[in-house]
């Protein structure tokens, strides 16, 4: 691992308990002249991580409520899928 790429590394983050997974987070510059770089947000799997698919997740907009919008609905179907 680069040092760049450990100081993304998450350590421990406000009210989360200890977790058995490696989390990064940053941002990746996509144009340096104009000063736009996109945030993200890596979790790695707990278990044999190097062997599970990665999930990219795009959303638009800069509105936090999306955000949590689209996290809602994820789970909700997630939930429904396995559930019922």
């Amino acid at each position: 691992m680069t040092k760049e790429q450990e100081l993304d590394r998450i350590t421990a983050l406000p009210g989360q308990p200890c977790v058995k997974f490696s989390q990064f987070s940053g941002y990746v510059t996509v144009n340096q002249e104009h000063g736009r770089a996109l945030f993200y947000w890596l979790t790695e799997a707990a278990n044999n991580a190097h062997n599970k698919p990665l999930v990219l997740w795009l959303n638009g907009g800069q509105s936090l409520f999306l955000f949590f919008k689209s996290i809602i609905t994820f789970f909700l179907s997630f939930f429904l899928y396995f559930l019922f």
